[in-house]
């Protein structure tokens, strides 16, 4: 009978599962990218102020990306709960405290290319200067 990893592999084995399920499913460029677009759209339609959307920008991007965060968060857990994937593990013996930082890694690489496309997309759709 083996023993089940530590916290630190666990961690690490949940994260890159994760992310190579969300690389081949393409979860992120084909429904959370066009939703913070079209988000980042209506903003600048609501603000409709030149000088205002300028300084606005920073705080639109990132309520920009924690709403398609929420995306992600809910399509990280939904793959877990949909075929008891999370039970299987917790029935395994694996430590619990390794899957959730597995999954807020994972999440945190995916928020920051979120993050980083999102930024792009500000200096081009709001005709801002690069800081």
């Amino acid at each position: 009978m083996s023993t089940p990893p530590g916290v630190v592999a666990t961690a690490r084995m949940i994260a890159v599962r994760d992310l190579r399920i969300e690389w081949r499913a393409r979860v992120v460029t084909n429904q959370v990218i066009p939703f913070a677009a079209v988000t980042m759209v209506l903003f600048a339609f609501a603000v409709d102020d030149t000088g205002a959307l300028g300084r606005l920008a920073p705080g639109l991007v990132w309520l920009t990306v924690m709403f398609s965060l929420l995306l992600c968060a809910q399509r990280a857990f939904a793959i877990e709960s949909a075929d008891g994937a999370l039970e299987a593990l917790r029935v395994a013996g694996v430590d619990p405290v390794g899957i959730f930082l597995g999954k807020a890694s994972a999440l945190a690489v995916q928020l920051l290319a979120l993050a980083a496309v999102m930024v792009l997309a500000a200096l081009i759709l709001y005709d801002l200067d690069p800081p």
